[in-house]
């Protein structure tokens, strides 16, 4: 025989169980006080005392939370228009600041820099590597002169003047080269030409205070260790297809 805790329930016993529920609950006293339930209500675990109801009553009429009683700038309090609002008004250029700190504008800071570079004059740079010439009587404001270094002269091997070429005699009085004027070798006569490759240059500036030019200093290049567009070999185009290849 089938143990009872084996035993299924059938339709007409589940029918029957719900019936005697429903009998009990109409039956026991206790529920006889139940509050029938309301379309749209539910349950709340929150209480609603007395205490809560006697804050309520203490709030004015029309109260607000959390609303700002009064509103300063710079301790200057204002007051809320008829719609309680409060207008701030921040100033929106620099003019309307006290500029303690003396700032100065565009138009200033460009009449300062005009006053300080009044007349100034600029410097002009005259490189010429390949014409050698003496220093002028009076030099140029503004002006470097480069002149080859005594070092870049070499005695001349040409027999006759060349075309083109410059020549030049050096003055014991100076101790410089200059130009020749001669316009044809004269026999017994020592004649100069600058080097090839020279780049060694005197640095001069005329001095308008003292009349006379005052050397700055003196610039060379050393170009011995730079490859020359003879030493320069191009690439093969069998060495273009073998990279190609790979």
């Amino acid at each position: 025989m089938p143990n009872p805790i084996d035993e299924y329930q059938s339709k007409t016993g589940l029918s029957y169980f719900w019936g005697r529920i429903k009998t009990i609950f109409a039956t026991k006293s206790e529920l006889g006080d139940k509050v029938d339930k309301v379309t749209g209500k539910g349950l709340s675990t929150n209480d609603y005392t007395d205490n809560d109801k006697q804050k309520l009553t203490n709030v004015e009429a029309g109260a607000e939370v959390n609303i700002i009683e009064s509103v300063s700038v710079n301790s200057s309090q204002l007051t809320p228009d008829a719609n309680k609002n409060v207008n701030v008004s921040v100033p929106t250029k620099t003019s309307d600041i006290t500029n303690d700190s003396g700032f100065q504008n565009a138009t200033q800071v460009q009449t300062l820099i005009d006053n300080a570079i009044q007349g100034l004059t600029g410097i002009t740079f005259n490189f010429d590597y390949d014409t050698v010439s003496e220093l002028p009587a009076t030099g140029d404001e503004g002006t470097i002169y480069f002149i080859p270094d005594q070092t870049c002269f070499e005695v001349t091997s040409d027999t006759q003047f060349l075309d083109g070429k410059k020549y030049f005699e050096y003055d014991s009085t100076t101790q410089s080269y200059i130009p020749t004027s001669d316009t044809t070798m004269v026999s017994g006569k020592t004649y100069y030409t600058l080097k090839t490759g020279a780049n060694v240059y005197d640095e001069y500036v005329w001095s308008i205070a003292k009349t006379k030019y005052e050397q700055i200093g003196s610039a060379s290049i050393d170009t011995s260790s730079l490859w020359g567009k003879s030493e320069l070999v191009a690439i093969t185009t069998a060495e273009i297809d073998q990279i190609l290849a790979n």
